[in-house]
């Protein structure tokens, strides 16, 4: 909760200026850096532990973590994500826990979804034809009312199920979840 409190700010302005940046870049770009961010946390997360890359033992008690914050932001809102896997990333980079870093991460998403669905629609505003499912801006409003409350409903209760498993084996299935989206998306951009 600490933590989570420092990342207020800097996650939402980060997501703020995602959101609009992303309006400018190409979606094939968007993917590859996906693909890239996803493959490489799942391979740290393979790594025997003793041979991992770390950051430090703890966090920095400077302003390095309102950055970070920030970077999490801006990358979420990039990306289209909750923020779970930059977050889950340098928390253990940090030498945090896996149970640790995936509780935070459910925090992280409500950092990130909120002022990222308002940054979608403002920054699609002008660009909305076309599309499906009662569009505001970017955002879809079908799915975020479908979406929306069964997240929250079973977020409360992946955390508790995290913690039936071991360490090691937390973290080998998000390694292994993370490597099934990255071939996902790498058959989509093969495809095309």
């Amino acid at each position: 909760m600490r933590l989570l409190k420092k990342w207020v700010l800097p996650i939402m302005l980060g997501v703020f200026a995602g959101a609009f940046f992303a309006k400018s870049v190409e979606s094939t770009v968007l993917k590859y850096i996906f693909i890239a961010v996803c493959a490489l946390t799942a391979v740290r997360f393979l790594i025997h532990e003793e041979r991992r890359w770390k950051f430090g033992l703890d966090f920095p008690e400077n302003a390095l973590v309102y950055g970070q914050g920030a970077t999490i932001g801006f990358l979420s809102a990039l990306m289209g994500m909750g923020g779970g896997i930059f977050s889950a990333l340098l928390m253990t980079l940090y030498n945090r826990p896996i149970h640790q870093a995936v509780a935070t991460s459910a925090g992280v998403g409500v950092l990130v979804s909120i002022p990222g669905a308002i940054s979608y629609a403002i920054a699609g505003w002008d660009v909305t034809s076309g599309f499906p499912f009662w569009p505001v801006g970017f955002v879809l409003l079908m799915p975020l009312l479908l979406i929306a409350p069964v997240s929250a409903l079973f977020t409360p209760l992946g955390v508790r199920l995290a913690h039936f498993f071991s360490h090691k084996t937390l973290e080998v299935m998000f390694a292994i979840y993370l490597l099934l989206i990255a071939a996902r998306f790498s058959w989509t951009l093969l495809s095309t």
